[in-house]
């Protein structure tokens, strides 16, 4: 027993977040943000997939409507000038107009519906007729344009065509995401829209909670599993799951995974998938790292460009008020009666904009954050704060 504890010097230890992020070096902007993750986590080793006999599956499940595939080459031109889309790649397929064009099944349609969508968005129309034909794909687009529907569904449709889970196998679809908060939305987007599929179970795993937990999950079988990039190799180095069974692989946020210096742990992950696969990277921006990698690991992509690469959402009303001396905002950034202004400004106007909704706050630093939430909790306004230091456990609790 006494040796035990000398080879385990944690044990019997509760986890913290702490304990799980104390490897971590964090690097911070003049602002006092992390900027970057520089934890070494190792990437997962080499595979020789030649000595890999893996199954069969079908990717191409997409038959064209006669509507679309009747449709005059004017016509699909019109369509992609109203949809503000660009498609590049060999034979692309047509973008459709309507859900009925997309040849999903009642089930998928009737949650589609039930959740609130009458026709699909812009990067939906042209994204799933190429995702259900078995074509990999780059979707570049803004925040609010759908994207995330745009590959759960046909992610969802492409597992229910798969054979069942056996016992041991690893996830069918992945969905990698850089951060616990864009997984955590994402788990519930899957789960919502698969509701009427029983067979299918979903799986999270992400750091800043207990492993076990998610590793029992794990071994139980997932059929569609999200998850950040170091909290899945940490699973797969532990045996909890494997990546031979994953036919479909999804990165969201493509460029922001990269930017935190995930990339050699992305390129691992990708690199254990069979060799076959279908691979979907979706952005907000096209990066030359992301291009870099896509052409790495896609195959003859589809790439869709929605509008202009970071342009604002259309549907977004932006107002602007410059405070400080002659507008020259830039050379007090720093100064501390600068943001005295601010957030007198704030307070004067905060029933105002309170009037017309729920008020969300951004600031530049986390000193800030924490600054800004006690006054407006002095002046007797209900506050939430949140910012990086904040452990996963509380940031679960909050509404």
């Amino acid at each position: 027993m006494i040796a035990f504890f000398k080879a385990n010097p944690n044990a019997g230890k509760a986890f913290t977040h702490t304990e799980e992020e104390a490897a971590e070096e964090i690097i911070y902007d003049e602002y006092g943000n992390a900027t970057k993750v520089k934890k070494e986590i190792d990437p997962l080793p080499p595979i020789c997939h030649s000595e890999i006999k893996y199954p069969s599956f079908q990717k191409s499940f997409y038959k064209p409507h006669d509507d679309i595939q009747n449709a005059s080459k004017n016509q699909i031109n019109k369509l992609l000038a109203e949809l503000g889309i660009r498609i590049a790649g060999f034979q692309p397929e047509k973008p459709v107009s309507s859900f009925g064009h997309m040849g999903f099944p009642d089930r998928l349609l009737e949650r589609i519906r039930k959740v609130g969508f009458l026709e699909p968005t812009p990067i939906q129309s042209t994204a799933i007729p190429q995702i259900l034909s078995g074509r990999d794909v780059i979707g570049i687009a803004q925040t609010g344009s759908g994207k995330t529907a745009g590959f759960v569904w046909p992610i969802i449709y492409h597992v229910t065509k798969q054979r069942p889970l056996k016992y041991g196998d690893g996830p069918r679809a992945l969905i990698m995401a850089p951060t616990r908060e864009l997984c955590q939305q994402l788990y519930a987007e899957v789960r919502k829209f698969a509701k009427n599929y029983d067979s299918i179970r979903v799986g999270i795993v992400f750091g800043g909670v207990n492993m076990y937990e998610q590793g029992k999950e794990l071994k139980m079988g997932v059929e569609i599993l999200v998850a950040t990039p170091g909290r899945l190799i940490d699973h797969v180095k532990k045996g909890n799951t494997e990546l031979s069974s994953c036919t479909i692989i999804c990165l969201d946020e493509a460029d922001r995974m990269l930017e935190l210096g995930f990339e050699p742990q992305v390129r691992s992950i990708c690199n254990h998938v069979r060799p076959d696969k279908q691979c979907l990277f979706f952005s907000a921006t096209f990066k030359k790292v992301i291009e870099r990698l896509a052409n790495n690991i896609l195959n003859d992509p589809v790439k869709l460009t929605q509008g202009q690469i970071g342009q604002v959402n259309e549907n977004v009303t932006q107002t602007f008020k410059i405070l400080g001396q002659g507008g020259q905002t830039s050379l007090i950034l720093t100064n501390n009666n600068y943001i005295e202004q601010k957030l007198q400004w704030l307070l004067s106007n905060i029933v105002q904009l309170n009037s017309v909704g729920s008020l969300l706050v951004f600031v530049t630093r986390k000193a800030d954050c924490v600054t800004v939430h006690e006054e407006l909790k002095k002046s007797g306004f209900k506050t939430g704060v949140i910012h990086g230091d904040m452990h996963q456990v509380r940031l679960n609790s909050l509404p």
